[in-house]
């Protein structure tokens, strides 16, 4: 059972319903984040918003995924993260046990290789208005 492994259970900490604000904060707190994206028709080119809440934490993503999917290119892209295919238990475990690894030596790399400000609300509200002032 890979939650026993390294006593990762009691490193876990499952958090019940909190309020935005209080999310924002634990998202801080974090070693690794847990992105889900739903089983749908759409999934390959889902890119939830909460993405970029957890690309601001600047903390690794694990995202339960397609492989093959927009999501998986950005977090590749930006070097922040990893998709692991939903029915891949073998390939969770490893990546888990890489990241606990890591974590234990002081090695787990929270920021992406990439610039991730061009993903910020700021940017994307210039980019916004540059598109208003060409029409």
């Amino acid at each position: 059972d890979i939650m026993q492994y390294s006593n990762l259970k009691e490193k876990t900490n499952f958090v019940p319903y909190v309020s935005h604000a209080e999310a924002i904060t634990l998202l801080q707190k974090s070693q690794v984040l847990l992105l889900l994206i739903n089983e749908t028709p759409n999934e390959m080119g889902i890119i939830p918003g909460k993405f970029f809440e957890y690309l601001a934490a600047q903390r690794l993503i694990l995202c339960i995924g397609k492989k093959q999917s927009d999501m998986a290119d950005l977090l590749s892209k930006l070097s922040a993260g990893v998709v692991v295919d939903r029915n891949d238990a073998e390939e969770m475990e490893k990546v888990i046990k890489i990241w606990f690894h890591e974590y234990q030596h002081g090695l787990l790399n929270h920021s992406g290789k990439q610039n991730i400000s061009i993903y910020s609300r700021k940017n994307a509200a210039y980019q916004f208005l540059k598109i208003i002032e060409e029409v």
